[in-house]
């Protein structure tokens, strides 16, 4: 079984199976409609995902500008695109949509909607063009298409979302309407009965900023600003990154959206209602513990990229941290320790670095960066404290000695040992490779 580590893109089938581009994994995971695991293929650097309905065929696009299909055991089944700028060529494939004929990929770089026969995946036509004119696209990351072939999309650096509507003799689109909304990402229509839609937009700039757009009929031009509702996730729940997507599960008629951390289920005012995968309050690989004197339990959860906290009889309190370089942010976070004040240093380890937080998670300081030498790291293994609140890293060939506030004190071991001009590691006084 595979827990999620990284989903770039998540989408269902008529069945409410849910697939899952994982770059973590490298792969595709599926699960049934009850979140238990069913299978996952292989494949590299997927970013964007779709599902035929009528087929459930999983369409994939990946960073090299291929779209690969495949059944819904993963048998590969068609591959087509590749890197360019001509017709069936990308640049950035940011989005998938499909409808009972056609496919419609949004072609980032290149500025514009490419749109394949589904039958043979045989270019038909494209809609945009560099610029800021009626119909122009700058750099479009999201679609979504209507009942009656209506295509919508976000054309983020325009900071709007346009509507092309399809002209059945001669199969083609064209500009029809348009409204203004800062850095559209993602978008999903959810169609009524009744004809009073809704249109789901997801646009980061703003805070994690997520917004409902009333859509009588499919027109865009009449849609008043003052009937827009919006709403921020909340920050430790969901982090806002720039390639978020959304996806609509027919059989639950409920909303989801991935953002390469988590996946989570969204109610009708934008609230996280659930968790996909792993949850708020589990873990997927935990790099290190820390207890401090209150008995407050820390866990680094590296995967995930977080830090999760724990009551002394277990009871979950609180997470932070995401994937990044900021502070505040890891990269597969590992040993963790605490002061008597109740300040918490981790080992950043891939960004080699040591960040400390004050006891309420906020962020305090950091220091360290990748070499060999006294206050860089190459491979953090271990960390721990003293009861004078030293801390010590143990890296590479080294265990380092740090005050509270991050200047070096000592260093144990030979950063140069086993090398020209230096005494081999195995000497009294030499570490081969500290580990803990």
């Amino acid at each position: 079984m595979l827990f999620l580590l990284s989903p770039a893109d998540v989408a269902f089938d008529g069945s409410g199976n849910k697939y899952e581009a994982d770059l973590g994994h490298q792969a595709i995971i599926k699960y049934d409609s009850a979140g238990q695991y069913i299978t996952h293929w292989s494949l590299f650097n997927a970013i964007s995902i779709a599902v035929n309905l009528s087929t459930n065929q999983i369409y994939a696009g990946l960073v090299n500008n291929e779209v690969h299909i495949f059944d819904d055991r993963g048998n590969a089944l068609h591959t087509f695109g590749n890197h360019g700028t001509g017709d069936g060529e990308f640049d950035g494939i940011k989005d998938i949509a499909i409808d009972d004929i056609y496919i419609y990929i949004a072609d980032r770089s290149n500025h514009r909607v490419q749109i394949f026969n589904k039958t043979d995946r045989s270019f038909l036509t494209s809609v945009g063009g560099h610029g800021t004119g009626d119909g122009e696209l700058k750099n479009p990351s999201g679609l979504t298409v209507g009942s009656g072939r209506q295509l919508y999309v976000a054309d983020t650096d325009n900071n709007r979302i346009q509507l092309f509507t399809f002209d059945s003799g001669t199969s083609r689109w064209s500009y029809h309407s348009q409204f203004n909304l800062a850095n559209p990402q993602s978008l999903y229509l959810n169609e009524t009965t009744g004809g009073s839609n809704m249109l789901y937009v997801f646009h980061p700039a703003l805070s994690n900023k997520w917004s409902s757009v009333p859509v009588t009929g499919h027109d865009l031009d009449p849609v008043d600003a003052t009937s827009i509702t919006t709403n921020s996730l909340e920050s430790k729940v969901f982090t806002g990154h720039l390639n978020a997507k959304m996806a609509w599960n027919p059989v639950e008629e409920q909303l989801y959206a991935s953002d390469r951390s988590i996946i989570v289920r969204i109610d009708d005012e934008f609230k996280r209602s659930n968790w996909i995968g792993v949850s708020l309050d589990q873990f997927n690989a935990p790099g290190g513990i820390a207890v401090d004197r209150s008995g407050k339990i820390y866990i680094t959860d590296t995967y995930q990229q977080r830090i999760l906290t724990y009551a002394q009889d277990g009871s979950f309190l609180d997470s932070w941290g995401k994937i990044g370089s900021g502070d505040g942010e890891f990269f597969q976070p590992r040993g963790i320790a605490v002061d008597s004040a109740g300040n918490i240093y981790v080992a950043d380890t891939e960004n080699y670095r040591i960040q400390k937080f004050r006891p309420d998670g906020t962020f305090d300081k950091k220091w360290g960066e990748r070499g060999i030498g006294d206050g860089k790291f190459m491979e953090i293994k271990a960390l721990v404290i003293d009861d004078a609140d030293n801390v010590y890293v143990a890296s590479w060939k080294t265990v380092q000695k740090f005050d509270k506030h991050g200047n070096h004190l000592h260093t144990f071991g030979d950063h140069h040992c086993g090398t020209t001009g230096h005494a081999p590691c195995t000497d009294n006084g030499k570490l081969q490779s500290s580990g803990g």
